[in-house]
């Protein structure tokens, strides 16, 4: 079009000739369009040039893109694959911080339990303790009161001791009275007719004393009796005021135990307070860790859609790159053609012009596909610091919590170690109480035995009572009968002087038994105020031991309560540190899980870098590509001006 105006010009400035030299000679037109068709043909070769040059940028540029698409699909394909990974890492903490989550409120609740118990526990085992202690000082208190009685009792032997000898004394007597009464009849034979009343005053009082003989012996064989059952009465007492004693003082063990059980208690309350509170602290890591792995699931499902949105965009990329390379083809074929052909073809510069709109059209397909990478990487590229930083915060978090289950594993297993030897202790403290309640059982019984014996002594205190009152009314009738001789020897005068002399012997034994029979008949009063007062003592002994006992036995109700306690709290205590087991392992899991999650962060962020490079240096190609499009259509629109 320039070279046609250009000979416009030439033709209006040539010289004006007349006739028929006004038109140009044949040769010199000719002449002119050949060199029209030469300079046509030079600018379409040049076009031709142009366009080959550009087909061949776009087909580098092309080249370019396929191979930054390729780094492309191979970082989105790894990224795709840690975001996988971090999901199902994710998925399967979440699934475990749960667990664990449950397994701390399970934790805290048992341990809420454990300390109410515990303390419930302390208050029972403080008024055992105090029972206990009580019942023992009434056993020993019972025990010493024994020993009085025993002492009480052993006074008998020596009244009883002093009834003998003074019996004896009374026997002599009344064989002395026997005597003088043989005398007395001797004297009544002597007296002849005068002496015949003399003879059966005499023949009574030998009677009497010879009863008096036979009562005094029969006294003393009860007196001897009374002295072997005393004997055996005190020995027994103060066995079993011993015994009691002894099982008093081993029964002294119990409060100790009870009160090292106490304490324990105290401990345990303590941990149940140290495990309610890491299981606390660990539910709030619990939860911090459920927050930072839906941070991490969040991330990796956003990093997942980015990655997708990136894989459609370079599918669409990959389809519109291969739509340039044909045009790029197509583009060096027409520039082939263009650049042999001779003459020229409006249909060649059609199809440049044609190829060139689909370029622009392509390169508008790959420039939008690019951006849309970009804001893509750009996203992936938040999720992944988002996934690392929430990696690093569940980290902590699971630190933490490893850190709780820890504390309460340990607490736990002090708890059971405490509870062991509560076991122990209290197995020794039943026993001891068992052994307890049937020492003094056995030393009940034996008091009762000895009350027993006691009624059968003072039975026997009222036969010698009764015997020793027979005595003296023997005694007050030889004495009767002594006086009537002295009144019959006053009669008979001279010869009844003989036996005036013996009947006054006869008084005077009289009188000397009535003072020995006086003083055995307070002894016996007394040994009878003795025994009654010891067993008055022995049955209240044994009123009080028997409540004491059953006092003792209402313990033993109390330790199985606590025994059953103590199993459930062991139990507790073992599924609890169980549960402890099941969250370390757990939390090991999930701490490896956020390593791969945080490994995987890191291989997605290296990745992301080279995406984002190479996202660049797509992008730099396409719009090197907009550019040898751009300059294509300007050739396009030129080889068209030059076809007209």
């Amino acid at each position: 079009m320039v070279l046609v105006k250009k000979s416009q010009v030439d033709l209006r400035h040539a010289p004006v000739m007349s006739g028929t030299d006004t038109a140009a000679p044949p040769d010199a037109s000719m002449e002119s369009a050949r060199r029209d068709r030469r300079r046509s043909q030079g600018r379409r070769q040049k076009i031709a040039q142009r366009v080959a040059s550009a087909s061949v940028e776009m087909a580098s540029g092309i080249t370019e893109g396929a191979a930054a698409a390729h780094q492309l699909v191979t970082a989105m394909g790894q990224i795709s694959r840690g975001g996988q990974m971090a999901a199902s890492a994710a998925q399967q903490s979440l699934a475990a911080v749960n667990q664990m989550a449950n397994l701390f409120v399970q934790a805290r609740a048992k341990a809420g339990i454990s300390q109410r118990k515990a303390e419930s526990l302390q208050a029972m085992l403080a008024e055992s303790g105090i029972q206990i202690a009580a019942s023992i000082a009434g056993i020993e208190q019972n025990a010493e009161q024994q020993a009085a009685a025993a002492n009480r009792v052993r006074e008998l032997e020596n009244h009883a001791a002093n009834i003998g000898k003074v019996v004896e004394t009374v026997a002599y007597l009344a064989d002395q009275t026997n005597m003088l009464s043989l005398n007395a009849a001797i004297e009544a034979t002597r007296a002849d007719a005068t002496g015949a009343g003399f003879a059966v005053i005499a023949d009574e009082v030998r009677l009497l004393a010879e009863t008096a003989e036979r009562n005094a012996q029969r006294v003393g064989e009860l007196v001897a009796e009374i002295r072997v059952e005393v004997t055996s009465v005190t020995d027994t007492i103060t066995a079993a005021a011993k015994a009691a004693l002894g099982r008093a003082q081993n029964a002294a063990i119990i409060t100790t135990h009870l009160e090292e059980i106490r304490r324990a208690f105290t401990a345990i309350a303590g941990n149940s307070q140290s495990i309610s509170i890491a299981s606390q602290e660990a539910e709030h890591a619990a939860r911090e860790v459920q927050r930072t792995v839906e941070h991490v699931a969040a991330a990796a499902e956003e990093q997942s859609a980015a990655t997708e949105q990136s894989m459609r965009s370079l599918s669409e990329q990959s389809q519109a790159l291969s739509q340039a390379e044909t045009a790029a083809q197509e583009l060096a074929t027409l520039a082939d053609t263009l650049r042999d052909s001779h003459i020229g073809s409006s249909r060649n510069a059609e199809e440049v012009a044609t190829i060139s709109e689909e370029l622009s059209a392509t390169v508008q397909e790959l420039s939008g596909a690019a951006a849309q990478i970009m804001t893509a990487i750009a996203q992936i590229s938040r999720g992944t610091q988002q996934q690392a930083a929430a990696s690093q915060e569940c980290s902590a978090a699971l630190g933490q919590l490893e850190r709780n289950a820890k504390q309460v594993e340990s607490a736990t297993l002090d708890a059971t170690t405490r509870v062991l030897q509560m076991s122990g202790l209290l197995s020794e403290s039943e026993a001891a109480i068992r052994d307890l309640v049937t020492g003094v059982e056995a030393a009940l019984a034996e008091g009762h035995k000895s009350a027993v014996k006691l009624v059968s002594l003072e039975r026997l205190g009222r036969q010698v009572e009764k015997m020793v009152n027979a005595i003296n009314t023997l005694s007050i009738q030889t004495t009767m009968l002594a006086i009537s001789g002295a009144v019959e020897a006053a009669r008979a005068g001279e010869a009844g002087r003989g036996f005036a002399t013996v009947a006054a012997d006869i008084r005077t034994l009289s009188r000397e038994g009535d003072a020995h029979i006086e003083a055995i008949r307070d002894t016996v009063r007394d040994m009878q105020d003795q025994m009654l007062m010891a067993r008055r003592d022995l049955e209240v002994l044994v009123t009080n031991g028997s409540a004491g006992v059953q006092r003792n036995q209402s313990i033993l109700p109390v330790l199985a309560t606590i025994v059953a306690d103590i199993k459930a709290l062991h139990a507790d205590n073992e599924e609890v540190n169980r549960g402890m087991g099941i969250i370390l392992r757990a939390a090991t899991e999930c701490a490896r899980g956020m390593e791969n999650t945080a490994s995987a962060a890191e291989e997605a962020s290296l990745a992301t870098s080279e995406a984002a490079a190479a996202g660049r240096q797509q992008a730099q190609g396409v719009e090197d590509l907009a550019a040898a499009a751009e300059e294509i259509a300007s050739l396009a629109d030129e080889l068209l001006r030059s076809e007209e």
